[in-house]
């Protein structure tokens, strides 16, 4: 069994009965021993408490210590199975036991002539339990733990929300978070290793205390207890845990429903300790608010207004923390909201005006009452005593503990009422009859509202003496400022051969420039609070700034030092191609970066400037020398085409200024020169079928599954609606292909879709890396997506997704000083600018799913694109044989 915590109306004595006299004493192995006597009957009750309950538990381990109260009982291989209830009753005897959150006890009563075969049995399990206990015994008492829990909690009416309140009540890193029967899950996660380790943590002698009382010689029991238990051995110090008092900052409402007659709520205020100040007043309110058909809550629920069935209030005090709960069932057809109503008005009154000086002085009559009733049965009073010397240090405190009662006053009550119930902080746990319609502020999904207008940031537009296009987007709300220079060469216009050439050249440019080496420019940024960084992509090369505001000028001059004037050094060159070509070796063996390889060959032709990677291949770059950099930034590093793009703390005017003071005298083509033209040739149409590409890696547990499809290029007509395709085919977590390849069939962890637009090329991929044993399941349902998708079958609602999608996608452009200039640049790569995002959004406003299943049309061309598989070809392929 468990105990929830109970008001324990402790011990004292009365005028007829002060004292309970004891012998204490602790053995050498630290187990703490309490001797009373008492020969009224000729009994005695042996109660052994172990200084461990559920807040010792660890994370994932919820009701361990009240399983281990139950295999406490399962033998030793002195007393094997059954053994220990069997000796007990045929002499007698009875036993059991109870868990809390702050201890565990085992009493043991019979007449007085069993007491030696009481002490040999519990001395003999302190000793020998633990590592007797094996998997079926512990198989066995967790399914009965696991039936109590059902049988006692969730089988009973408003046992759901006796599970419930603590987990309301205190936080997750609480001790007394969950319940001491604790969940399903962590009882079926215990060991056997959990078991002998919990044994040897806390079920020591110097973790216990043993209580003997009633009809017995202390002399010859005392001997007999050093002798069978001063031979457990001591265990290691135990470590007890702690936390401070909860605190509410909030009203929690939290509804359950139940199979149950009469709807009842809870109202719990977290109080005081068990035994600390304000723990006997709380005692006392809940006695004077419900106890007795005179008590105001009862008047009020009960007597006056037939609003409730029954009533109670009490505190439930434990170690760490104690609950202060009223508790009431409401008659059929009166709402909880009226029942609380009366509950609160009755608590603000006792507030107001407090108890009467009679009736408080009744309670603690009745209080004291009770007490001496337990005092009469020696198995309370050993109980009583263990527990006095666990809290208190001393078995005989019960005069000092019913003094906390007799000293309460009217002001003291009413003061403790107003710290505690005078606090808006409390859990209001309901439990309603299944049949009744929970007043569910979730019940109803909210509608979406209409999208705001969007307006994004506009740009100042300026231009320097030698031609640069600058673009300045004013943001001065951080003291930041970014720019991109953007020139109009990259990768594509490697030289057949020198793949690579244009990136590498990149990474020069940034190394160091003008008089300062590599380390002295890197320094020079530092204490700026600046870094210079650059990307080199198919068709542009882009310088990125990025710097404090008041460094600004510094900082532009030291990137024209790198743009104009760069160091070129040998050393730096070899440390950065060494370095570029350890990052290509580590590419070629991953298997993404093999499919994107291979599908570009295939897809584009080997002739075509796009089909090999920006930064070449080791194959490429490792010939290439520091002249082939030089020549390449001499011929084509010119203002002609140049962009800057800025945003930040700035004005517009000072930083052309700040930008022609830098840029200003960088020289053009000279007169007559004409920049040398690049076009970029479409590729070939593959016809015939999708080309199938296979890298094989032979043992892959994984594949990666890479679509290319052609698609119009981002010129032509109907690319929003395009975008807007993709999205919904692969764009999203619950796009189609991750809905189905993830979320539905689990054989990958994203599957996605995306539309490249390279002018003037277009074309779309889709991929995913899917376990080897699915590769032929994922290449099917690639194939379906995409004979749905041209089915045209995209209706209103995903429409309706995908359009709020993508709208939110290009707010989020602009949301730092980064990313509005991404958005800039790529706008500018097109021939958009900013202003054409208001246009666009309207246009997407203006689309119907029938111009989506139009435009997703355009994208079905599986028969001219390329499948990329990467993986163990001989597995795959016996998985393709039925694949059409």
């Amino acid at each position: 069994m468990w105990l929830r915590p109970v008001i324990l109306f402790a011990a004292s004595a009365s005028a007829l009965a002060q004292e309970v006299p004891y012998e204490r004493f602790q053995l050498e192995n630290g187990l703490t021993v309490i001797l009373h006597e008492d020969h009224r009957q000729p009994q005695v009750a042996v109660n052994t408490w172990y200084w461990v309950g559920a807040k010792e538990e660890e994370a994932g381990r919820s009701g361990f210590a009240h399983l281990f109260e139950h295999l406490m009982f399962r033998g030793t291989e002195r007393a094997p199975g059954s053994s220990f209830d069997d000796l007990m009753e045929a002499g007698g005897g009875w036993n059991n036991a109870s868990t809390s959150q702050d201890r565990t006890n085992y009493y043991d009563i019979g007449p007085s002539e069993l007491l030696p075969t009481l002490l040999w049995l519990e001395a003999d399990r302190m000793q020998a339990l633990g590592p007797n206990i094996d998997q079926a015994t512990l198989d066995n008492e967790r399914g009965v733990v696991r039936n109590e829990r059902r049988e006692s909690y969730e089988d009973v009416p408003y046992g759901q929300a006796d599970l419930a309140f603590q987990r309301l009540v205190y936080p997750p890193d609480h001790p007394y978070h969950i319940p001491v029967i604790g969940s399903h899950a962590d009882l079926v996660a215990a060991t056997v290793e959990d078991v002998h380790q919990f044994f040897a943590s806390y079920y020591v002698p110097n973790n216990a205390c043993l209580v003997v009382a009633g009809d017995f010689d202390t002399a010859a029991t005392r001997e007999r207890i050093e002798r069978y238990f001063g031979a457990v051995p001591r265990g290691d110090d135990v470590r007890h845990v702690s936390a401070p008092p909860v605190v509410l900052d909030s009203r929690r409402v939290h509804t359950l429903t139940d199979d149950v007659p009469f709807a009842r709520t809870e109202i719990i205020w977290p109080s005081p300790p068990f035994l600390t100040e304000g723990d006997a007043a709380m005692d006392l309110i809940g006695e004077l608010l419900a106890a007795g058909v005179s008590s105001p809550l009862v008047q009020a629920l009960i007597v006056e207004s037939s609003l409730a069935e029954e009533v109670e209030a009490y505190q439930s005090s434990s170690a760490l923390g104690s609950e202060f709960i009223i508790s009431a069932l409401a008659r059929p057809g009166v709402s909880l909201d009226e029942v609380e109503a009366v509950i609160e008005r009755e608590v603000r009154e006792f507030l107001t005006d407090g108890p009467s000086e009679d009736g408080l002085n009744r309670q603690k009559a009745l209080m004291e009452a009770q007490f001496l009733r337990r005092l009469e049965s020696v198995e309370e009073k050993a109980d009583l005593l263990n527990r006095n010397q666990f809290h208190f240090g001393e078995p005989d405190s019960f005069k000092r503990d019913l003094d906390r009662y007799r000293n309460a006053t009217v002001d003291s009550c009413v003061e403790w009422g107003r710290k505690v119930l005078g606090q808006e902080g409390r859990v209001i746990l309901r439990v309603v009859p299944l049949a009744t319609p929970l007043d569910d502020p979730l019940a109803t999904m909210p509608e979406v509202g209409p999208s705001p207008e969007f307006s994004p940031p506009l740009p100042e537009r300026l231009e320097l003496s030698n031609g640069i296009a600058l673009e300045v987007f004013t943001q001065d709300q951080i003291p930041l400022v970014e720019l991109s220079l953007v020139l109009p060469v990259g990768s594509a216009q490697d030289p057949a051969g020198k793949g690579g050439l244009g990136h590498l050249a990149g990474q020069m440019l940034v190394v160091a420039g003008g008089e300062r080496d590599a380390g002295e420019f890197a320094a020079a940024m530092e204490r700026l609070g600046a870094d210079l960084s650059v990307a080199v992509g198919r068709l542009e090369t882009t310088l990125h700034l990025r710097v404090l505001a008041r460094h600004l000028d510094a900082a532009l001059d030291l990137m024209g030092d790198a743009l104009l004037r760069p160091r070129l050094d040998p050393a730096d060159w070899e440390r950065v191609q060494r370095a570029h070509l350890a990052t290509l070796r580590v590419q070629a063996e991953n298997p993404m970066a093999q499919a994107r390889l291979a599908g570009d060959l295939a897809f584009l032709g080997a002739a075509h400037p796009y089909a090999h990677p920006s930064g070449g291949t080791p194959e490429t770059v490792e010939p290439l020398l520091l002249n082939d950099v030089a020549q390449w930034l001499s011929d084509l590093f010119r203002p002609e085409g140049v962009r800057i793009l800025s945003a930040g703390d700035l004005d517009p005017a000072a930083l052309r200024d700040s930008l022609e003071r830098v840029l200003g005298s960088w020289a053009g083509l000279a007169s007559g020169d004409e920049r040398r033209v690049f076009t970029i040739p479409m590729p070939t149409p593959l016809t015939g079928g999708p080309r199938l590409v296979f890298v094989d890696r032979p043992g892959a547990t994984q594949t990666v599954i890479r679509w290319i499809l052609p698609a119009p290029a981002e010129s032509v007509p109907g690319r929003y609606a395009r975008e807007l395709v993709t999205t919904i085919l692969g764009g999203t977590y619950t796009s189609r292909l991750n809905a189905n390849l993830r979320m539905d069939k689990a054989i990958t962890y994203g599957a996605g879709a995306t539309l490249v637009h390279a002018p003037p090329v277009g074309y779309l991929i889709a991929s995913a890396q899917v376990e080897t044993q699915h590769t032929g399941l994922g290449v099917r349902e690639f194939l379906a997506e995409f004979k749905r998708l041209s089915a045209g079958d995209i209706d209103d609602e995903e429409l309706n997704k995908a359009r709020r999608s993508q709208r939110t996608s290009r707010i989020e452009e602009f949301a730092t000083l980064g990313s509005i200039l991404d958005a800039a640049q790529e706008l500018c790569r097109f021939g958009r600018t900013v202003e054409s995002i208001a246009e666009e959004l309207e246009l997407a406003r203006a689309l119907e799913a029938s111009d989506l299943n139009a435009a997703a049309k355009t994208l079905d061309g599986v028969d001219g694109g390329v499948l990329v598989l990467v993986g163990d070809k001989a597995e795959i392929m016996r998985q393709l044989a039925d694949v059409k």
